[in-house]
């Protein structure tokens, strides 16, 4: 998998977003992202990347238990999904 590569991680107002153009509606939605989320992010945009490698990331960044790790890379995965911000 891959983030669509017109998505762009931007800085607005300190904070971290991604504008996803193409909702149902047709309106502009922001996708917030906290500092892991913005990690991984910046991580693999323009790159392939299994979950597992999001999980290996976060463990060494983090630190995390591989348990933990792979649940959050998961979820991680799982909202960019539903958000359609993966090709």
């Amino acid at each position: 998998m891959k983030i669509r590569e017109d998505l762009v991680l931007r800085n607005i107002v300190s904070e971290k977003v991604v504008l996803l153009p193409d909702s149902e509606d047709g309106k502009t939605r922001m996708l917030h992202l906290n500092a892991s989320s913005a990690f991984l992010w910046e991580t693999f945009a323009g790159k392939e990347f299994t979950v597992e490698d999001v999980a290996e990331a976060l463990r060494k960044e983090y630190l995390l238990e591989q348990s933990t790790a792979e649940s959050d890379a998961a979820k991680w995965v799982a909202q960019l999904d539903e958000v359609k911000a993966l090709e």
